[in-house]
C-alpha cells in the first residue's frame, strides 16, 4: 500500500480515537424553579453533573451574573460515569421575581455550560393547602381523583380540575394520556406565576365502550416534556347508567328496590395480615325481581363475589369483600364497589370500604 495512504489512515484513525477519548457532560436539568421564597432567606439549587465521557470531566470555573448568586461545585477531577455538583444560592435581598444564570466551564468543551435559577422572594410564604391541597412541584390543585358519577348514556358531563401556580415562570397545563372520550381546555391556556387557573374536562358518553365503570388514569404535566408517574397521576372514574326512563306510579310500585344493610364498611387494621375480609347484605325489598347487571371495583386491592345475580322480591344475598395488603399502594383510588341494578329509582349503587394500614 502507498506509504501516503498508510498514513493518511493511521492520521484519521488518531484524530477518531482522540475524538472518542473525551469527557463529555450529563445534566438532568439546567433549570431549577425555587417557587415562592422568604426574603432574606437565601435558597439553594443543586445541579449533578454526570461525565458521560471516557476521560475524567473537570470543572475549571463556574461564574454567576451577579454578586447576589453564591456558588460551589466539585474541585476534583470526575471519573467517566463519576458524579460531580454544582450548587447555587440565590441571597434573597430583593423582592419579586429573579431569575439568575450561571456560566459553567469545562474540560469537556470550550463553550460555557449555562445553568438557571429562578423563582419569588416574597415576605411571606401563602399556604394554599386549606383550598388546593395537593402539589406537584410548584404547582396546587383541588382534586386527587375525578369521578364522573350517574352519567346517563348519551349525555355529555364536565369536571373541573383548580390549579394555581406557585412559581415564577409561566405554567401551560396539560392532561397527558388522555382516552378517547375525555377532551381538556385550560383556562386561561397559561397561568402566571401566584395566579390560578383551571383545567375543564369533558366527557363523551358516545366513546366509551358499555355501561357501568370505566376507569384510566390522566397525568397533570408540570413542564413541556414531563414524563407519567405516581407523583402527577389523576385516578378518571366514569360511572355511566342506562338511559333516563320515566315510568308510571304503577310502574314504580311494581319495580324492583335494592336495599343494602350498609353502604360503608370498616374493616379496621391489618395488624401484620395480609387480607381482611367482610361482607354486605343485598336484599330486593320491592315487588319484581331485582337483578345484578354490573358488580366492578374501582381499586386493585379489592376483590368481591356476589352470591346470586337475581333476587326475588324480599330474598337477600351476600356480597362477600377481601382487601389484599399487598395491592394497596397501586392505585389512588378509594377502595369502592359499584353495582348497577335494575332498580329504576336506585340504579347504581356504591359500596365504601376503609382500612387502617
Amino acid at each position: 500500500m502507498n506509504r501516503k495512504i498508510q498514513l493518511l489512515i493511521l492520521l484519521v484513525l488518531l484524530g477518531t480515537l482522540t475524538a472518542a477519548a473525551q469527557p463529555l457532560v450529563g445534566l438532568s436539568t439546567r433549570r431549577h424553579e425555587l417557587g415562592t421564597i422568604l426574603w432574606k432567606q437565601p435558597a439553594t439549587a443543586r445541579f449533578d453533573l454526570v461525565n458521560r465521557g471516557t476521560t475524567p470531566l473537570v470543572i475549571t470555573g463556574v461564574h454567576p451574573d451577579c454578586g447576589c448568586t453564591a456558588v460551589e461545585w466539585t474541585t476534583d477531577s470526575i471519573a467517566p460515569d463519576g458524579v460531580g455538583y454544582i450548587t447555587v444560592t440565590y441571597d434573597a435581598e430583593m423582592l419579586g421575581t429573579f431569575e439568575k444564570q450561571v456560566a459553567v466551564m469545562t474540560n469537556a468543551d470550550d463553550e460555557p455550560l449555562y445553568l438557571t435559577v429562578s423563582g419569588i422572594v416574597a415576605r411571606e410564604k401563602v399556604d394554599y393547602s386549606d383550598r388546593l391541597p395537593y402539589r406537584i412541584g410548584d404547582i396546587y390543585y383541588d382534586r386527587s381523583e375525578v369521578a364522573f358519577d350517574d352519567v346517563h348514556s348519551g349525555d355529555t358531563a364536565q369536571q373541573v380540575i383548580t390549579l394555581l401556580n406557585g412559581g415564577s415562570k409561566a405554567y401551560e397545563p396539560e392532561l397527558m394520556h388522555l382516552p378517547a372520550y375525555l377532551t381538556m381546555k385550560a383556562v386561561p391556556e397559561r397561568i402566571r406565576g401566584g395566579r390560578t387557573g383551571k383545567v375543564i374536562l369533558t366527557l363523551d358518553t358516545r366513546k366509551l365502550l358499555g355501561m357501568g365503570l370505566t376507569q384510566t388514569s390522566v397525568y397533570l404535566s408540570r413542564y413541556p416534556g414531563d414524563r407519567v408517574s405516581q407523583d402527577n397521576e389523576i385516578p378518571v372514574s366514569v360511572l355511566l347508567l342506562p338511559p333516563a326512563d320515566s315510568l308510571t306510579a304503577d310502574q314504580l310500585a311494581q319495580a324492583p328496590v335494592a336495599a343494602f344493610d350498609q353502604t360503608f364498611l370498616d374493616l379496621g387494621h391489618f395488624e401484620g395480615k395480609k387480607r381482611l375480609k367482610g361482607e354486605f347484605t343485598l336484599t330486593n325489598a320491592g315487588r319484581s325481581p331485582l337483578e345484578v347487571k354490573s358488580l366492578q371495583v374501582y381499586h386493585p386491592s379489592l376483590n368481591v363475589s356476589l352470591g346470586e345475580s337475581t333476587l326475588e322480591p324480599g330474598e337477600s344475598t351476600y356480597l362477600r369483600v377481601t382487601v389484599v395488603r399487598k395491592f394497596l399502594k397501586r392505585s389512588k383510588s378509594r377502595l369502592r364497589i359499584l353495582l348497577i341494578t335494575t332498580d329504576p329509582v336506585n340504579p347504581k349503587a356504591i359500596l365504601e370500604v376503609k382500612t387502617d394500614k
